[in-house]
């Protein structure tokens, strides 16, 4: 044998496992995590940041203007440029404007839309960067289950085939008329769930208690619908849902939807406990699926 061979096989062997802890250092095996939900404060419009325990980035609805990038770079590592899924819920630009930016700077798995006819500028331009990027897009139908991971999935409840293709038909489209096709989202992880509305307004509130039942419906988080304004959050949708929590985006600067007082008085009657963007920051709640934690960025 050649006297180098044994002190050979022990400099591979050696080398081997090098490798191998140098891969557990850089790419260490995480369990899965708790599911966080951010609701940004953007003032005027949504965007919701939800970070699943699979390391999937989800962002509902992108707010009015570029502050979606400052919040994303605040929530996220700045060498993480990946979104998996972007949602716009309706294609209004306190919704849309800012997922335009979004698509600009960062690598877009797929887009999930309900694709009604919208022509206007800023809804051309999203289409422009969706065909330029060429990113995947899936039109959301009533009653899609999206599966993310093990005991996490995302139910699309709203809106129905049958609204989409009313709202088409129509000669004129009105801006109620858009709120009430808004996308409404489930997401259920184990034994929490989240409802987001959109800006779905009572008639669209009510069509889904035609179609849904309570149970369907119930969640321990709602997004508040159309940012606390008098035309959602009626009583029997409230009750329906029975959240313990209740996220209001709105921001002082939205002078066309004044926050309304007797939603808020609503609320409280209810014993829904309530947090608003304007008042405290990105909201920040995080769920290991049987509880959860709330932290808003400022206090009341």
């Amino acid at each position: 044998m050649h006297p180098f061979s044994k002190i050979t096989k022990i400099i591979l062997f050696l080398l081997f496992l090098n490798t191998i802890l140098l891969g557990l250092i850089l790419f260490p095996h995480h369990p899965p995590r708790n599911l966080e939900v951010i609701f940004f404060d953007v003032g005027v419009g949504d965007s919701i940041l939800i970070k699943t325990p699979y390391q999937q980035k989800i962002l509902i609805d992108g707010g009015i203007d570029k502050t979606v990038l400052d919040k994303l770079g605040r929530h996220l590592p700045f060498w993480d440029r990946e979104i998996n899924l972007v949602i716009l819920t309706h294609p209004h630009t306190d919704h849309l404007n800012g997922l335009i930016e979004v698509l600009k700077r960062y690598k877009v798995g797929q887009i999930l839309e309900t694709k009604i006819l919208c022509p206007h500028s800023n809804y051309e331009e999203w289409e422009r960067i969706i065909k330029e990027k060429n990113i995947p897009i899936q039109i959301a139908i009533m009653n899609q289950v999206t599966e993310m991971g093990r005991d996490l999935k995302l139910l699309t409840l709203w809106p129905a085939e049958e609204a989409l293709d009313e709202l088409n038909q129509k000669e004129k489209i009105t801006h109620i008329s858009i709120n009430n096709t808004s996308m409404v989202n489930k997401l259920i992880y184990k034994d929490i769930s989240f409802l987001f509305t959109g800006d779905l307004e009572w008639e669209g509130e009510k069509a889904l208690l035609n179609k849904l039942s309570k149970e369907e419906l119930k969640a321990n988080v709602l997004k508040v619908a159309h940012h606390g304004g008098a035309t959602s959050s009626t009583e029997d949708f409230l009750k329906a849902v029975q959240p313990e929590w209740a996220i209001i985006s709105t921001g002082k600067e939205n002078k066309k939807l004044a926050l309304s007082l007797r939603i808020l008085k609503r609320l409280e009657r209810l014993g829904i406990k309530v947090l608003r963007t304007d008042q405290n920051g990105d909201i920040k709640i995080v769920t290991d699926g049987e509880s959860i934690n709330v932290f808003p960025e400022k206090q009341d």
